[in-house]
């Protein structure tokens, strides 16, 4: 490689010789040594990235050196981070000395002609830490250049170097999300207080408090909740963390969570409820418990993806629906309200909705289709399985007991809705003994055996007194 060569060309007797080794390395494609001549050729000829693969095969001779080449481009990257490091900080030799430079100026910072250069100082500190992948320090001075640059009388300093701070505010500060989840959990806080001082059950005298500082604003005792007033006042808490949750968690993104926030309002209400002692504003609130769901329920929701919300939602809607109609007969039947019986035959549409949801699963329709005639077990659900089980018969009773509430001026209409009732009571005392669940529907099947005995007879008197008139 040393041989002198004719200027007309100079990398002649090279280019013969790499000609020559790329042939040999034909016949002893292994050969190490060829591997490495070959590659002190091309760098003679001023080819380095051809010579860089045969150099690495030549290296092989040397024990240990497999990873040789990716240790010096490593170390190669650091020499050139630290390079740009010093340039970006000229005259100091590594940040603390910078520091210390802060340090020392610290003490004419608030001399009026030092002042740009102090903050300056802290305005390169912050950016030299964020280099160094330093976030808590970068971030101290972000905040103290932030503050001398408002602080500053003149109002010398650039106005970027105080943007530059405010937008590591995106880094410093609490996420978005994390402010939300924490006003979900307050608003669950609440809502469990307002529980406990409806069933009069207050902390152990004996429990340990966690957070001793906190303020008695922020923590209410239930004992401390004794009338509706002093119930309104948790209640307006938990509303108002919900509406921050809420405006983080928005329906078109957040489906599932801004769902579980509508439960969480609507729950609100029914545990403020029991403290109202008025039943209109009973029923009131009631019917803001329904006004919550109003996207839900006249929404355009995938029943594939959201279905077993939608679900939840229907089966609520059905029993507020159905607590309405109690309150609204508690005292006495109106005429008008006997003509429609609207929150019945409400609570009613809801359960049915609530089941069809149930066939739909099924994947045999692509819509919701009318209840069948005669119910049945839907062929998706686990007949061994209480937790299958449960909801569905849940719904076909509360369903069963709706139909025999009502009571309309039209005795004939009457008596179709409590036929109806007594189809399904029936269906229900066949059902569940077949399934062979132990201590399954123990209850409501007492209920159901009792309605099979009195709505016949209920059924005929209505019967009678029509052919009496």
């Amino acid at each position: 490689m040393e041989m002198e060569a004719p200027e007309e060309t100079p990398y002649m007797h090279l280019y013969k010789a790499r000609d020559l080794l790329l042939e040999a390395l034909n016949n002893d494609p292994a050969s190490i040594p060829l591997h490495s001549t070959l590659g002190q050729v091309y760098l003679a000829v001023d080819e380095p990235h051809t010579a860089q693969p045969c150099l690495e095969r030549g290296l092989q001779l040397v024990p240990g050196c497999e990873n040789l080449i990716s240790w010096c481009n490593g170390l190669q990257d650091e020499q050139v981070t630290l390079d740009t490091l010093i340039t970006d900080v000229p005259e100091f030799d590594t940040p603390e000395s910078f520091d210390a430079h802060r340090a020392d100026i610290m003490g004419i910072a608030c001399e009026p002609g030092m002042r740009p250069t102090y903050i300056h100082t802290l305005f390169y500190l912050a950016q030299l830490y964020g280099h160094l992948n330093a976030p808590d320090k970068s971030a101290t001075y972000c905040l103290m250049t932030l503050r001398h640059q408002l602080d500053d009388p003149n109002n010398n300093v650039p106005r970027d170097w105080a943007s530059q701070c405010l937008h590591a505010c995106t880094c410093v500060g609490a996420p978005p999300d994390e402010q939300a989840q924490i006003a979900a959990s307050l608003a669950k806080l609440y809502i469990q207080t307002l529980h406990l001082a409806q069933h009069k059950i207050d902390l152990l005298p004996d429990t340990d408090i966690l957070f001793p500082t906190l303020r008695d604003a922020t923590f209410i005792a239930p004992s401390a909740i004794d009338s509706f007033d002093a119930a309104r006042d948790v209640f307006k808490k938990a509303m108002a963390a919900l509406t921050t949750a809420k405006n983080f968690f928005g329906l078109d993104g957040f489906v599932t969570d801004h769902i579980r926030l509508l439960q969480c309002q609507s729950r609100c209400y029914a545990k403020l409820i029991p403290f109202e002692p008025d039943r209109k504003r009973q029923m009131a609130m009631h019917q803001k418990r329904i006004d919550v769901y109003d996207p839900i329920l006249h929404g355009d929701f995938n029943l594939n993806a959201y279905g077993y919300l939608v679900q939840e939602i229907y089966f609520e809607v059905g029993e507020i629906y159905s607590v309405l109609h109690d309150l609204k007969v508690v005292v006495h039947w109106t005429k008008p309200y006997m003509e429609t019986n609207q929150y019945a035959v409400d609570s009613i549409r809801f359960f049915e909705k609530f089941l069809q949801l149930y066939y739909y699963q099924q994947g045999k329709s692509d819509s919701l289709e009318t209840l069948p005639a005669r119910l049945y077990v839907p062929t998706h659900l686990d007949t061994h399985s209480v937790d299958d089980m449960k909801p569905f018969f849940n719904g076909v009773f509360f369903l069963t007991r709706v139909y025999g509430k009502v009571q309309f001026l039209d005795d004939a209409k009457t008596v179709l809705f409590w036929t109806k009732c007594l189809e399904m009571h029936e269906c229900l005392l066949q059902w569940i003994p077949s399934l062979g669940l132990p201590n399954f529907f123990v209850d409501e099947i007492a209920i159901s055996q009792e309605m099979s005995r009195l709505l016949p007879e209920k059924i005929n008197h209505l019967h009678y007194k029509r052919r009496r008139l």
